[in-house]
Protein backbone atom coordinates (compact mmCIF):
# COMPACT_ATOMS: atom_id res chain seq x y z
CA UNK A 1 0.00 0.00 0.00
CA UNK A 2 1.18 3.03 -1.11
CA UNK A 3 2.31 5.53 1.74
CA UNK A 4 2.72 9.29 1.06
CA UNK A 5 5.84 11.09 2.59
CA UNK A 6 5.95 13.77 4.60
CA UNK A 7 7.58 16.04 1.71
CA UNK A 8 4.87 15.01 -0.59
CA UNK A 9 2.13 15.80 2.04
CA UNK A 10 3.73 19.42 2.86
CA UNK A 11 3.63 19.85 -1.03
CA UNK A 12 0.21 19.17 -1.45
CA UNK A 13 -0.28 21.55 1.43
CA UNK A 14 1.73 24.77 0.44
CA UNK A 15 -0.23 24.79 -3.45
CA UNK A 16 -3.62 24.29 -1.35
CA UNK A 17 -2.71 26.80 0.89
CA UNK A 18 -1.16 29.23 -1.91
CA UNK A 19 -4.70 28.07 -3.88
CA UNK A 20 -7.43 29.12 -1.29
CA UNK A 21 -5.75 32.39 -0.45
CA UNK A 22 -4.11 33.83 -2.68
CA UNK A 23 -5.25 32.45 -6.08
CA UNK A 24 -8.83 32.45 -5.40
CA UNK A 25 -11.24 35.05 -5.69
CA UNK A 26 -10.26 37.65 -2.85
CA UNK A 27 -13.90 37.29 -1.70
CA UNK A 28 -13.49 33.38 -1.13
CA UNK A 29 -10.17 33.74 0.00
CA UNK A 30 -11.29 36.58 2.86
CA UNK A 31 -14.28 34.41 3.46
CA UNK A 32 -12.29 31.27 4.67
CA UNK A 33 -9.85 33.08 6.56
CA UNK A 34 -12.96 34.69 8.57
CA UNK A 35 -14.13 30.89 9.11
CA UNK A 36 -10.64 29.95 10.42
CA UNK A 37 -10.16 32.99 12.12
CA UNK A 38 -13.45 32.27 14.26
CA UNK A 39 -11.51 29.09 15.23
CA UNK A 40 -13.79 26.44 13.06
CA UNK A 41 -11.86 23.65 11.30
CA UNK A 42 -13.18 24.01 8.07
CA UNK A 43 -12.49 21.36 5.62
CA UNK A 44 -10.65 21.95 2.27
CA UNK A 45 -10.15 19.26 0.32
CA UNK A 46 -9.99 15.68 0.09
CA UNK A 47 -6.98 13.52 -1.39
CA UNK A 48 -7.03 10.95 -3.74
CA UNK A 49 -3.72 8.79 -3.68
CA UNK A 50 -2.58 5.31 -4.39
CA UNK A 51 -2.14 3.22 -8.05
CA UNK A 52 -6.08 3.22 -8.41
CA UNK A 53 -6.71 6.52 -6.33
CA UNK A 54 -8.62 4.01 -3.60
CA UNK A 55 -6.97 5.98 -0.66
CA UNK A 56 -8.78 9.45 0.64
CA UNK A 57 -7.68 11.35 3.03
CA UNK A 58 -9.99 14.52 4.13
CA UNK A 59 -7.93 17.88 5.10
CA UNK A 60 -9.29 20.17 7.38
CA UNK A 61 -7.66 23.81 8.48
CA UNK A 62 -7.63 25.72 11.61
CA UNK A 63 -6.08 28.97 12.77
CA UNK A 64 -4.83 29.48 16.19
CA UNK A 65 -4.26 33.21 16.31
CA UNK A 66 -4.26 33.40 20.81
CA UNK A 67 -0.70 34.22 20.91
CA UNK A 68 -0.67 36.74 18.29
CA UNK A 69 0.78 40.20 19.05
CA UNK A 70 -1.24 42.46 17.73
CA UNK A 71 -4.54 43.01 15.29
CA UNK A 72 -4.69 40.38 13.37
CA UNK A 73 -6.11 40.91 9.81
CA UNK A 74 -6.74 39.43 6.62
CA UNK A 75 -3.96 41.46 5.04
CA UNK A 76 -1.35 40.49 7.71
CA UNK A 77 -2.63 37.01 8.22
CA UNK A 78 -1.86 36.78 4.22
CA UNK A 79 1.35 38.23 4.45
CA UNK A 80 2.53 35.67 7.13
CA UNK A 81 1.37 32.76 5.29
CA UNK A 82 2.98 33.92 2.19
CA UNK A 83 6.16 34.15 3.91
CA UNK A 84 5.57 30.57 5.45
CA UNK A 85 4.33 28.97 2.12
CA UNK A 86 7.61 30.39 0.22
CA UNK A 87 9.86 29.59 3.32
CA UNK A 88 8.55 25.93 3.19
CA UNK A 89 8.55 25.63 -0.77
CA UNK A 90 12.29 26.77 -0.95
CA UNK A 91 13.26 23.81 1.34
CA UNK A 92 11.04 21.43 -0.11
CA UNK A 93 12.45 21.89 -3.83
CA UNK A 94 16.11 21.98 -2.37
CA UNK A 95 15.23 18.96 -0.68
CA UNK A 96 16.71 20.90 3.23
CA UNK A 97 15.46 19.57 6.40
CA UNK A 98 12.17 20.56 7.16
CA UNK A 99 12.72 21.24 10.93
CA UNK A 100 10.11 18.95 11.55
CA UNK A 101 9.05 18.18 15.15
CA UNK A 102 6.56 15.41 16.23
CA UNK A 103 4.45 15.21 19.67
CA UNK A 104 4.98 11.42 20.60
CA UNK A 105 1.81 11.88 22.82
CA UNK A 106 -0.39 13.47 20.02
CA UNK A 107 0.75 12.22 17.06
CA UNK A 108 0.97 16.35 16.54
CA UNK A 109 3.51 17.36 13.85
CA UNK A 110 5.35 21.04 13.66
CA UNK A 111 6.77 22.02 11.02
CA UNK A 112 9.13 25.06 12.51
CA UNK A 113 9.49 27.15 9.19
CA UNK A 114 7.95 30.25 9.97
CA UNK A 115 6.18 33.12 8.38
CA UNK A 116 6.75 36.61 10.14
CA UNK A 117 4.53 39.60 10.49
CA UNK A 118 5.20 42.59 11.94
CA UNK A 119 2.21 44.11 13.73
CA UNK A 120 2.32 47.53 16.12
CA UNK A 121 6.10 46.65 16.65
CA UNK A 122 5.26 43.12 17.92
CA UNK A 123 6.95 40.44 15.12
CA UNK A 124 4.66 37.45 14.98
CA UNK A 125 5.38 33.98 13.74
CA UNK A 126 3.18 31.55 12.05
CA UNK A 127 4.28 27.80 11.66
CA UNK A 128 2.15 24.96 9.99
CA UNK A 129 1.60 21.97 12.48
CA UNK A 130 -0.60 18.72 11.30
CA UNK A 131 -2.70 16.65 13.39
CA UNK A 132 -4.50 13.62 12.70
CA UNK A 133 -8.32 13.64 12.84
CA UNK A 134 -10.86 10.90 12.22
CA UNK A 135 -10.89 10.26 8.69
CA UNK A 136 -7.97 12.87 7.72
CA UNK A 137 -5.96 15.22 8.36
CA UNK A 138 -5.89 18.78 10.02
CA UNK A 139 -3.70 21.69 8.91
CA UNK A 140 -3.13 23.92 12.05
CA UNK A 141 -1.93 27.49 11.26
CA UNK A 142 -1.06 28.29 14.40
CA UNK A 143 0.87 31.68 15.90
CA UNK A 144 3.63 30.79 18.13
CA UNK A 145 4.82 33.28 21.35
CA UNK A 146 6.67 35.85 19.89
CA UNK A 147 8.54 36.32 23.15
CA UNK A 148 9.96 32.40 23.05
CA UNK A 149 12.01 33.86 20.00
CA UNK A 150 13.37 36.80 21.46
CA UNK A 151 17.13 37.01 22.10
CA UNK A 152 18.01 35.99 25.12
CA UNK A 153 20.84 37.62 26.47
CA UNK A 154 23.91 35.43 28.05
CA UNK A 155 24.40 36.09 32.01
CA UNK A 156 27.58 37.54 32.18
CA UNK A 157 30.62 35.19 32.86
CA UNK A 158 32.81 35.18 36.37
CA UNK A 159 35.40 38.36 36.10
CA UNK A 160 33.54 40.02 33.26
CA UNK A 161 31.39 43.37 33.48
CA UNK A 162 27.89 43.56 32.83
CA UNK A 163 26.34 46.69 31.25
CA UNK A 164 23.75 47.78 34.08
CA UNK A 165 24.84 45.43 36.40
CA UNK A 166 24.60 46.49 40.05
CA UNK A 167 26.58 43.39 41.51
CA UNK A 168 29.95 42.16 40.18
CA UNK A 169 30.09 38.24 40.82
CA UNK A 170 32.44 36.87 42.92
CA UNK A 171 35.26 35.39 41.24
CA UNK A 172 38.45 35.84 40.22
CA UNK A 173 40.19 39.47 38.79
CA UNK A 174 36.90 40.94 38.56
CA UNK A 175 37.46 43.73 35.64
CA UNK A 176 36.58 47.52 36.81
CA UNK A 177 36.23 48.32 32.99
CA UNK A 178 33.87 47.35 30.41
CA UNK A 179 34.65 44.95 27.84
CA UNK A 180 34.45 45.68 23.60
CA UNK A 181 31.94 43.66 23.35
Amino acid sequence: MPRLDMSQFLTVAVNALDSYFFRAPKEKARRLYKDIAEGDAVGVATLSFGENKEQTVRLKLSLDQSEFRGHLTFHLFQQALDMLLKNLAGRIQNKQDLNIFTSEETSEILVHIPGLVEDRGNVNVLVLGLAPVRGGALIKLQFLDPEQFKKQVPAPETGSAAPEATNTPPGPEPTAEGSDS
